[in-house]
């Protein structure tokens, strides 16, 4: 039985409408990232993207993405970056599944997700998997849909009467996105917007509106369609401290020999307190 439109008002009220695999998303995201309006909000996100990566440094670097054959990392220092994706169509990534990464943990450097958050059935989930792989002070750049915005006004109303997938995304605002970093031990370490153009289909009208952007990011006002979150897993490696051994040996008369030493310990490399 198919959705009614009382039904998709109700998800619409609760910001929920993801209802397929993000597998099976894919396909009709990257015909709409093809469109002028999607072209336009890549060069933005590509942009801001480019102004985080150079520094950013380590060994590897995984990018999550809904858009196809598109890497977004190619500013970055990093020389082994590699994507990872659902859909079996995507030649240039691997193949697995977001919210169960085939990666060690503490294994990676810098993760990008491009608006993976808002088409997975389980986004805290993903969040969470993406946290395991992390090295301790890895960091994470996240993409996502403001929803205070014009982007994001233009979305409620879109959202009832079409059934575009690009339409169809759960809405994560940034408060919500920082109460799951306190849970995961992540810092939020800086907050920008881009793309303050509402997305209109003409070409020649978002052209017109171009000053919109200029003003938005002059202004740094928190109402672009899109955010971007840099965060770090705040969580300091563990450095074992050797035991040391007492080279003076008790002896006592017709007893063995008695060694003593002192108990072992650890100690972190943050903040220097030791645990017992």
């Amino acid at each position: 039985m198919g959705t009614t439109f009382f039904d998709r008002v109700k998800r619409w009220w609760r910001g929920d409408m993801v209802d397929l695999p993000i597998a099976e998303q894919l396909p009709g995201l990257g015909e709409w990232f093809r469109t002028p309006t999607g072209q336009l909000l890549l060069e933005n996100e590509q942009q801001i993207i480019d102004e985080q990566l150079p520094s950013l440094f380590g060994y590897h670097l995984l990018e999550l993405s809904v858009t196809e054959n598109h890497p977004l990392s190619t500013s970055s220092p990093i020389h082994h970056c590699f994507s990872i994706s659902p859909c079996a169509d995507e030649q240039s990534a691997a193949l697995a599944e977001f919210e169960a990464l085939p990666l060690e943990s503490d294994s990676v450097d810098v993760v990008v997700l491009h608006h993976v958050l808002e088409f997975s059935q389980n986004p805290h989930q993903l969040l969470k998997e993406v946290n395991r792989i992390l090295i301790p002070r890895g960091h994470v750049i996240i993409i996502g849909f403001n929803p205070f915005s014009l982007f994001g006004v233009w979305k409620r109303v879109a959202t009832l009467f079409s059934k575009r997938q690009h339409w169809s995304y759960s809405t994560i605002v940034k408060h919500r996105l920082f109460d799951w970093f306190k849970l995961l031990d992540l810092e939020k370490q800086k907050v920008e917007h881009t793309f303050f153009r509402p997305p209109v289909k003409s070409k020649t009208v978002l052209s017109r509106l171009s000053f919109l952007e200029k003003a938005g990011r002059w202004t740094r006002l928190p109402f672009g369609g899109v955010y971007m979150v840099l965060a770090c897993k705040n969580i300091c490696a563990v450095t074992p401290i050797k035991m040391q051994w007492d080279s003076n040996r008790k002896r006592s008369m017709g007893l063995s020999t008695v060694q003593t030493t002192t108990p072992r310990t650890y100690q972190r490399n943050s903040n220097k307190k030791i645990l017992h």
